[in-house]
C-alpha cells in the first residue's frame, strides 16, 4: 500500500517545496500490485546500503526517491535516467508524463472502470477522467461485442 501524504515541487532559483496534497482526495492509499512492491523493497535496501556508504551526511526526509545523500531528487537527473532507461530498452524518447497516459490507456484496455481510474489518478470528476481518455473507448467496443455474444451465444 502506497500512501500519498505530501507533495514537492521544485521551484527554480529556490528550490525544493514540501506541500500538502491540494486536496482531501490527494490524501489517498493505492493499492500496489507485487511486482512494484518488490521493486520497492529492492530499492529500500539498495538505499540502506547507500546511506551506508554516505554515513552522517545522509539527509533523512523521510523520502522513497532521493538523491545520493538522501536529499530531494533533482527533477533534471530523473529524467535523464527515464531517458538512459528508454534508450536501453530500445524504446522511443517520451516524456515521463506520458507514463501517465500510458498506464491509463491500458488500464481502460484491460477492462478497468474509468470510476475506478478517476479516483487512481485523482482527477476532480470522471468527466476530467473520459474527456482525456474516451478516444480510447470507441476501440474497445469490438471486444465488447465478442464478449456479450459470447455470453449470449
Amino acid at each position: 500500500m502506497l500512501t500519498v501524504r505530501r507533495t514537492v515541487d521544485f521551484i527554480p532559483h529556490y528550490g525544493y517545496v514540501e506541500t500538502k496534497p491540494k486536496t482531501k482526495k490527494g490524501f489517498r492509499k493505492i493499492l500496489l500490485p507485487l511486482f512494484a512492491i518488490e521493486k520497492l523493497e529492492l530499492h529500500r535496501l539498495s538505499q540502506l546500503e547507500q546511506r551506508e556508504k554516505v554515513g552522517d551526511g545522509w539527509s533523512d526526509l523521510g523520502l522513497v526517491f532521493t538523491g545520493l545523500t538522501g536529499n530531494y531528487f533533482n527533477p533534471r537527473y530523473m529524467l535523464k535516467l527515464f531517458g538512459k532507461a528508454l534508450d536501453q530498452a530500445g524504446l522511443a524518447h517520451i516524456r515521463f508524463h506520458d507514463l501517465r497516459h500510458s498506464v491509463v490507456t491500458l488500464l481502460l484496455a484491460l477492462g478497468v472502470d474509468a470510476r475506478s481510474i478517476q479516483e487512481l489518478v485523482d482527477h476532480k470528476d470522471i468527466e476530467t477522467t473520459l474527456g482525456i481518455y474516451g478516444h480510447v473507448l470507441p476501440s474497445m467496443q469490438e471486444a465488447i461485442a465478442e464478449k456479450l455474444g459470447g455470453f449470449f451465444g
